[in-house]
């Protein structure tokens, strides 16, 4: 087949250092058919830690140095960069085949400058949504005018796309209930795990020696250390199974801005041979297999791609009932334990019981071996690439 008949995809987004909207890409479109799509990559930054290999027929573009953005998540520091940005995107797409089906991920700043971008030169818009919305903007902007600027750049980006990939239930629910963006404009593809790769990593050796800790109860924390991934309730709910007398341990993996905070509630509860801060993990699915549970805390998750990935590993889960991913993915406890947000003890009760209860650790890790087979990458890159064929 030769590339005219190849339908053209523009990727863009933020910057390629390592994060989930990230690494959803990255799996996305290294495993696309390239006997139907020719694909590039379009980044607002090249950062010094880009954290992902792509296939080398996958062309890359950079739009801006890295000391114009703040981080990954962030807009450029100052106006200036992001007109320079804007104007750059506007003069790329429109060297693009005029087929191209351009694919921001993340709803502000990507896909809400693409539609900008895109006005003299227009192409379809498929975005990919990855954030229960109104969620994050309620926990992270405090300022109304801040909150309204956003808010409106999110309608820019939803009216501005032909079709809107969310990456749960929860954000589509988000998005029709609390910015009335019509149902129809929405599909809902889950984000995939790669489980023939964690079959072979989970039999690695961890960084963290398990000699000698038989006698101990294993937990394990991965995310990153930022702050609304909420481990401060982690931290309150070791100090309760401490006063219990259960003999556990708890890993934390993963880095952040959090760091600091979260060593000195570690140390303010007394707790430094209770839990043990690893830092980043290149292999978190062999900590995971040799962990009781996998333990998440956060305030607020639209597809926990962890939870996916610790089934897989051959662990329990154990997750708070935050909007809106977790209750999906697990199914409201069939495949894992939920319990109400921001409640140390109950997280330490639910903690104590998969400790405790050997029937119920294996009952659900057989169940989650199972069931988390609908969330191999083959299957959600066939939803992908069946949505990208689609003609309107």
């Amino acid at each position: 087949m030769t590339n005219q008949y190849r339908q053209f995809l523009a990727f863009i987004i933020p910057s390629l250092q390592y994060g989930g909207a990230e690494r959803v890409l990255s799996e996305i479109i290294n495993n696309l058919n390239r006997n139907k799509f020719d694909c590039c990559i379009i980044s607002f930054v090249k950062k010094a830690d880009n954290s992902f290999a792509f296939k080398n027929d996958i062309k890359q573009y950079y739009l801006c140095s890295q000391d114009q953005f703040t981080s990954s998540h962030k807009l450029p520091v100052n106006s200036v960069a992001k007109i320079k940005i804007i104007y750059r995107l506007s003069r790329l797409i429109a060297g693009l085949p005029r087929n191209t089906i351009l694919v921001p991920f993340l709803a502000r700043p990507t896909a809400a400058y693409t539609t900008i971008a895109q006005i003299f030169s227009p192409r379809r818009i498929f975005a990919s949504m990855h954030t229960i919305e109104s969620e994050y903007m309620k926990f992270n902007y405090q300022s109304d005018v801040q909150r309204r600027l956003e808010e409106f750049l999110l309608k820019i980006a939803c009216r501005g796309s032909d079709k809107i990939i969310a990456a749960s239930k929860g954000v589509k629910s988000d998005l029709i209930n609390n910015f009335s963006v019509p149902a129809t404009k929405i599909k809902v593809i889950d984000n995939p795990v790669d489980l023939a790769k964690i079959y072979r990593m989970k039999a690695h050796t961890p960084i963290f020696k398990f000699a000698d800790l038989s006698t101990k109860t294993i937990f394990v924390h991965i995310g990153r250390l930022s702050v609304e991934k909420n481990h401060r309730l982690l931290i309150q709910a070791a100090a309760i199974l401490k006063d219990l007398a259960l003999n556990f341990l708890i890993l934390i993996a993963g880095a952040g801005d959090q760091e600091m905070n979260i060593r000195g509630w570690i140390q303010d509860a007394n707790l430094q041979d209770r839990v043990i801060m690893l830092g980043s993990v290149n292999n978190p699915y062999a900590l995971m297999n040799r962990a009781r549970a996998l333990l998440l805390t956060s305030h607020y998750d639209s597809s926990p791609m962890v939870l996916k990935e610790a089934m897989a590993s051959g662990t329990a889960v154990i997750s708070v009932d935050c909007p809106h991913g977790p209750a999906d993915i697990l199914k409201s406890g069939k495949y894992g334990m939920i319990v109400a947000p921001n409640d140390p003890n109950a997280l330490a009760n639910a903690m104590l019981s998969i400790a405790n209860d050997d029937r119920l650790f294996v009952d659900l890790v057989q169940k989650g071996q199972k069931y988390v087979g609908r969330y191999d990458i083959g299957s959600i890159v066939d939803q992908w690439q069946e949505l990208l064929l689609w003609v309107g």
